[in-house]
C-alpha cells in the first residue's frame, strides 16, 4: 500500500471530512495542498480544518505565510518537502489534500529548470497581449514552440506570456524545458490521486 494518497476537488465538496477519516483509519498526517490555506489568518472561506482537528491530527502546510507575503508554488513545494521526508522516513503516512491543481502537480512531478521570471520582459508582453490580444501573442507562440501552443488555449495569457518569456531569455522553446523535469522526492510520481465531485 503506498504511503501516500492526494484527495482533490473543489472547495467545499468534503476533501476534509474523507480525509479525516482516512487519517484517522491509517492513521496518517494531513498535508494541505492549497494556495489561500497557506495564508495565516485567512480562516473563512478557505475551508481550512478546524483547531480541534488540527490538534487531534498533524497538518501540515496550513499558515506558512502572511497575507501581505507573496507565496509561489516553488516556495511551497520548499516547505512541503522536507514535512514529507520526515513523514517517510519515519514510516508513516501522508494524506495530501487540497484544490490547487498546480501545487499537486508541481510537488508529484517536479518542477522544470526553466529560468525565472524577468519582471521586465514579462511586462512588455502583457502590455503586447492586451493591446494585440492574446490571441496575436498565441500566434508568436505557435512559431517558437508548437507543442506548448496546442496545449496552452488562445485566450489563456498568463500561460502564453509565460512560455516566450522562457523562449526570449534562453532561446529554447518552454517544452524541451519540460522534459528535464526533475522529481522532488522519489515515489511521489506513483501517489494515487482521489477526485472528489458532485453534481452542481
Amino acid at each position: 500500500m503506498s504511503r501516500l494518497l492526494a484527495i482533490v476537488g473543489p472547495t467545499g465538496i468534503g476533501k476534509t471530512e474523507v480525509a479525516t477519516a482516512i487519517a484517522r483509519k491509517l492513521p496518517a498526517e494531513i498535508v494541505a495542498v492549497d494556495s489561500m490555506q497557506v495564508y495565516r489568518g485567512m480562516d473563512i472561506g478557505t475551508g481550512k480544518p478546524p483547531a480541534a482537528l488540527r490538534s487531534e491530527i498533524p497538518h501540515h502546510g496550513l499558515d506558512l505565510v502572511e497575507p501581505e507575503e507573496e507565496f509561489d508554488v516553488l516556495r511551497y513545494v520548499q516547505a512541503i518537502k522536507p514535512v514529507l521526508e520526515e513523514i517517510q522516513s519515519a514510516g508513516r503516512r501522508a494524506v495530501l489534500v487540497g484544490g490547487c491543481g498546480l501545487y499537486l502537480k508541481i510537488l508529484l512531478n517536479g518542477l522544470c529548470p526553466a529560468p525565472g521570471r524577468d519582471p521586465e520582459l514579462r511586462e512588455r508582453l502583457i502590455a503586447e497581449g492586451k493591446s494585440a490580444g492574446s490571441a496575436a501573442l498565441h500566434a508568436r507562440l505557435q512559431g517558437v514552440d508548437p507543442e506548448a501552443a496546442q496545449r496552452i488555449h488562445p485566450n489563456d495569457l498568463r500561460r502564453i506570456v509565460r512560455a516566450l518569456e522562457v523562449y526570449h531569455l534562453t532561446g529554447q522553446p518552454m517544452t524541451l524545458w519540460q522534459r528535464d523535469t526533475v522529481p522532488f522526492l522519489e515515489g511521489l510520481q506513483d501517489c494515487p490521486v482521489v477526485g472528489l465531485t458532485c453534481e452542481r
